[in-house]
């Protein structure tokens, strides 16, 4: 660990050296301001350069810069994030940030890594890939996020903030067509009522025909079908009282499927090569992957879960549905501000997954999900400042209700059902409750000491009932019926509830140099409470993990300079992990597949991060990210021995960079021509919990996006090509037995109108 922090040392003397360059050019420049990015961070707006906290903030002109358009394309710009679907489940986004993530959707495992949508927290992991519509502006909060935020979050915490109704009547149409068939439509209206009331609609549409075929029946598949829509209203109560009111609903039809000849000879996977009439498109020679390219369209997926999706083979489905309410009431008292937030958000999603071949040494092994997780959030925050301004504090109360019933399914197939593994009823839930202080004291004018803290009290509750939707006597392993329901929990000596409590503090110390150059150091606790192995099909097995615990320590300078032409930020950072929790797929001794989530062991991580942004002129700017990171187990906890202390935790890459630019070229009365691009570099890193199958290892891979655009005179129309990983990289995203591919290469043409 010495060794590598000295290089990284090195390294980060280099990219200062190189950033030193760019400030001795920068001198002979013509200086120009850059923009303020004003974030909610610490729940109120603030300058980001003025936040003691490790923040990436996104707002749409450099979304569009990135080609971003849902939140996982958003993780590869995120210094010390990894991104990826989860392994078959195409709506469900495995963040990992500083090393700690989740790639378990089941409902009794929570994610390190908060997603919320103006404030409000999205529980389950299955359906977090947004489609970014209509966006104000996302932040990424990197670290634990222990004091302010709606849920404790070891890892960090994404939060997209959606734009409000305007006063003016205006909006946008969008559509947009490219590679795989893939096209898009999507716009937003604002509708003013009067001077008071204020509304918006938003609405987007977006479907491929798939990219990847199944060479023995020429079908395409990995298809997608998504549509959604959204509905605003603000009404200004009085000049002190505000109130805005949400309603969204989305549907999701699609399933990652893995692509690649990595698997161990365990399959007949061909390599990815072009093939017939869709050059570049990923390849497999699984005849189990029965679905056609129109599959998806057509609706095939939305027969009998149970009968069509596992006992007749389809597999490989998913649909999803969400409706979400949110409500946020302000009220200005002059001194103070006080919000009083709600949200509600239903999902129901079916989903099937088949992990082996048909024609394999190992046989079929197929999951159905069925699921449907509610949830009810209420906080009453209250943000005060005290003697002129020196004192501000932020204070509050969270409560969050989370219910969930899914039906699991594991069978073993050879074309139709041969037995039945597992068909079970799992019901369970979560209450949540937290008090909240934080107050930022000024000294000085140059230096502000932070003290914060949350009080958690977390209660969760599991029980099972047996479905048995096949014949007596089928559900067999190894000799022995697999019954399992609440009963057999308490007879192998499951706890069927858990209660933690904690208190979560948080120190930090900024100083300011000038009114462009400041310093802090903080010190951060945060925990993600336990839950229970619920993936597994036998009672011994749903056994309780307790909580995730950590203390992150932190260093950052955040600079502007020449005339706030150029920032440059930089946070160095050390986090403690105990009791970290942590999935795995493994196959057992006797041939049959399992999945563990438990304590495997504790963890340190620390690592350096460096954004930086110049406005060269008024129409060129460059960017970069460095993040440099070294994680290892310093200890373990695995009776299983899945995970040992010579393991490298998964998903942390050494180096992780991009650099790029956006140019605007003025055409006088032809409008305005954009070229935009970005290249990304990510280091290799494991995919699997235990370090054991080389095919786990991604290698290190650049990805590439770029644009080019036109605007006409007077902005109304516009005309985009966009391409993301234009040089069609290859790597792995995910392993379970299988490995799934990273993004893969496309292309999309667009045309734009505002009015």
């Amino acid at each position: 660990m010495t060794r590598k922090f000295l290089g990284y040392t090195a390294l980060s003397l280099a990219v200062l050296g190189s950033s030193g360059a760019i400030v001795e050019n920068a001198a002979a420049q013509e200086t120009v301001s850059s923009d303020e990015i004003i974030i909610v961070a610490e729940r109120r707006s603030a300058n980001i350069q003025d936040v003691p906290l490790a923040v990436s903030a996104f707002t749409p002109s450099t979304l569009e810069e990135l080609k971003v358009s849902d939140s996982l394309s958003l993780a590869k710009f995120v210094p010390s994030m990894v991104g990826a679907n989860n392994t078959g489940l195409g709506s469900a986004n495995a963040y990992f940030l500083r090393g700690l993530g989740n790639t378990e959707s089941i409902a009794t495992f929570d994610p390190p890594v908060g997603a919320y949508i103006d404030n409000i927290y999205i529980a389950r992991q299955n359906a977090n890939n947004y489609q970014l519509l209509d966006v104000e502006r996302i932040e990424v909060l990197r670290g634990p996020q222990g004091t302010l935020f709606g849920r404790n979050t070891t890892g960090g915490a994404i939060n997209v903030i959606l734009r409000k109704p305007g006063e003016q009547y205006g909006g946008y149409v969008e559509a947009g067509y490219g590679s795989y068939d893939r096209y898009m439509v999507r716009g937003s209206v604002d509708i003013p009522v009067n001077d008071k009331v204020f509304t918006k609609l938003s609405g987007f549409k977006l479907a491929d025909g798939g990219y990847m075929r199944n060479l023995a029946t020429g079908e395409v598949l990995n298809s997608r079908d998504q549509y959604g829509g959204r509905a605003d209203l603000r009404v200004e109560i009085d000049p002190d009282v505000t109130w805005d009111i949400g309603y969204e609903f989305t549907s999701d039809a699609g399933v990652n499927m893995p692509n690649f000849d990595r698997t161990g000879g365990l399959t007949p996977y061909t390599a990815v090569t072009p093939v017939g009439s869709f050059p570049g498109q990923l390849t497999s020679t699984r005849p189990f992957f029965n679905k056609t390219r129109s599959a998806l369209r057509e609706g095939s997926c939305e027969g009998d879960v149970f009968n069509d999706w596992l006992v007749n083979a389809r597999g490989n489905c998913m649909i999803s549905q969400q409706t979400a309410w949110s409500s946020n009431l302000e009220w200005d008292l002059g001194g103070a501000t006080v919000n009083f937030i709600s949200g509600y958000r239903n999902l129901e999603q079916n989903f099937a997954v088949d992990f082996f071949n048909s024609t394999g040494a190992r046989g079929g092994f197929t999951i159905v999900n069925q699921g449907e997780h509610s949830q009810t959030s209420h906080e009453l925050t209250i943000a005060s400042d005290f003697f002129d301004g020196t004192l501000r504090t932020i204070g509050g109360f969270y409560y969050m209700e989370e219910t969930n019933e899914t039906k699991l399914t594991d069978g073993a197939s050879a074309g139709p059902l041969a037995f039945v593994i597992s068909d079970r009823f799992l019901d369970n839930g979560t209450q949540t409750m937290a008090l909240y202080l934080q107050g930022d004291y000024d000294i000085t004018p140059q230096d502000t000491i932070t003290l914060g803290a949350r009080y958690t009290v977390e209660d969760k509750d599991i029980a099972y009932a047996q479905l048995n939707r096949i014949a007596p006597g089928s559900a067999v392993v190894g000799g022995t019926a697999l019954v399992l329901n609440t009963n057999a929990l308490v007879a192998a000596n499951i706890p069927l509830t858990q209660d933690n409590y904690r208190l979560t503090p948080r120190i930090a110390w900024k100083h300011d140099f000038t009114d462009d150059v400041s310093a802090f150091i903080s010190a951060t606790s945060g925990f993600k409470s336990g839950g229970w192995n619920a993936r597994s099909t036998a009672a011994n097995e749903i056994t309780p993990f307790g909580p995730e615990k950590v203390w992150s320590y932190e260093a950052g300078l955040r600079a502007q300079m020449f005339d706030r032409a150029l920032t440059f930020n930089a946070t160095a950072y050390f986090m403690d992990v105990e009791a970290l929790q942590l999935s795995s797929g493994f196959t057992r001794p006797n041939g049959s597949v399992a999945f563990l989530t438990q304590n495997v062991g504790d963890m340190d991580v620390s690592g350096l991060e460096i954004e930086s942004r110049w406005r060269v002129t008024e129409d060129l700017s460059v960017f970069s990210n460095l993040s440099l990171m070294d994680a290892e187990y310093t200890a373990s906890r695995d009776a299983s021995q899945r995970v040992s202390t010579s393991d490298k935790p998964v998903r942390t890459p050494d180096v992780t960079f991009n650099a790029g630019f956006n140019w605007d070229v003025p055409l006088g009365n032809f409008g305005t021509f954009n070229a935009s691009s970005v290249a990304s570099y990510v280091g290799e890193y494991w995919v699997s919990t235990n370090n054991e199958q080389a095919v786990a290892l991604t290698g290190e891979y650049w990805l590439v996006n770029a644009g080019l655009g036109w605007k006409a005179p007077g902005d109304a129309w516009s005309l985009n090509l966009d391409c993301t990983n234009c040089f069609k990289e290859e790597a792995v995203a995910t392993w379970l037995f299988y490995t799934y591919p990273i993004e893969i290469n496309r292309w999309m043409l667009r045309l734009k109108y505002d009015f």
